[in-house]
């Protein structure tokens, strides 16, 4: 179901000046609306759809090919206040950040594209055991204001069929390894940013990444801290993807202990890998790899007799791994959580 918004900050109906855009919800859940790219492109989308719409709210639905019966009656009506849980949200009256039906046997995840532009698209991903691949009606929602910069995911055709492309989309289940697509537009140049939500409907032992595999480099998604990354005007498919992926370390403040005396970190302030010991150590052969391995820093110096090794690095926000010998001896791997 596709409800229209008309924007809080709208003050006109001339087309031109017009603000307003497509909220979206169905079984797995809502996303706030984008400015639609056919009125001015202005103006900020509030409210989440819920599940209960009130009397005369018009909305859109969308159905399969093959077509069908909707049916409306009476058994269908509920008499709810207004956000008084915050399932009972009715859509044009309040800006409640509303669930839908509240199923104990759904999961969900929100995601957030901005764009240079500033304008944000929210995605939403819900996981129910028993949703099949390819198209699940009532928890798949198709794209239907395409923007100029936009992000999508992106549900494959298989043989002859088009590729969809999604701003809700249903999955059977996350597991380590898991690729979900995007497809990403650039109107003009620009920093372009891309954050999770709560995850805490989720697997605590799985992580989630934001995967760039032109550039071959994979950014840990964390709550609060969307990932920055720089585009050209363009359209990317077969680019970005969302990946989950079984957690490895538990790191806490971006410090990673490996024993009682030595410690190996990344020093935001200066921008450099830290390897510290309270005694004399010896290290070399220190490299740092992205997750999926690609080398990024290759030292050759032996450290010999030192207490602390400080080794600047300039490298994007992400999740890395550091390897060296330590002592003469034992080969360290540890994981850093760069933000």
């Amino acid at each position: 179901l596709y409800f229209w918004e008309h924007f809080s900050t709208n003050n006109s109906h001339y087309l031109a000046q017009y603000e307003g855009g497509y909220a979206t919800y169905n079984l797995a859940g809502g996303v706030i609306a984008i400015p639609d790219p056919d009125v001015s492109s202005n103006g900020v989308g509030t409210i989440r759809p819920g599940r209960y719409v009130p009397v005369a709210q018009g909305f859109f639905v969308q159905g399969s090919p093959a077509g069908g019966t909707i049916e409306f009656n009476n058994g269908q009506r509920a008499y709810k206040r207004e956000a008084i849980v915050a399932d009972d949200s009715v859509f044009t009256k309040t800006t409640s950040d509303a669930a839908s039906n509240n199923m104990a046997d759904l999961q969900r995840v929100y995601f957030k594209f901005t764009t240079p532009e500033g304008p944000q698209r929210e995605l939403l991903l819900g996981v129910k055991e028993g949703l099949a691949d390819g198209m699940n009606y009532g928890y798949d929602a198709r794209l239907i204001d395409d923007q100029v910069t936009d992000c999508a995911w992106v549900l494959k055709g298989k043989a002859e069929q088009s590729d969809e492309n999604l701003v809700i989309q249903g999955i059977g289940s996350v597991y380590e390894d898991l690729e979900l697509p995007l497809q990403i537009k650039v109107g003009a140049d620009g920093v372009c940013k891309f954050e999770v939500g709560d995850l805490s409907d989720f697997d605590a032992s799985l992580e989630v990444y934001f995967l760039d595999k032109e550039l071959n480099t994979s950014s840990l998604l964390d709550t609060g801290f969307p990932i920055e990354f720089n585009l050209s005007s363009g359209e990317y498919n077969e680019r970005f993807y969302v990946v989950f992926k079984a957690t490895e370390v538990l790191v806490i403040d971006d410090i990673d202990v490996v024993s009682e005396d030595l410690v190996v970190f990344y020093n935001t302030a200066s921008g450099s890998i830290n390897i510290s010991d309270s005694s004399v150590f010896t290290a070399k052969n220190i490299r740092l790899y992205s997750v999926l391995g690609q080398e990024i820093l290759k030292s050759n110096t032996d450290y010999t007799n030192v207490t602390e090794v400080s080794i600047p690095v300039q490298v994007a926000t992400g999740t890395y791994l550091v390897t060296f010998d330590y002592n003469n001896g034992k080969q360290i791997t540890r994981k850093l959580i760069i933000k």
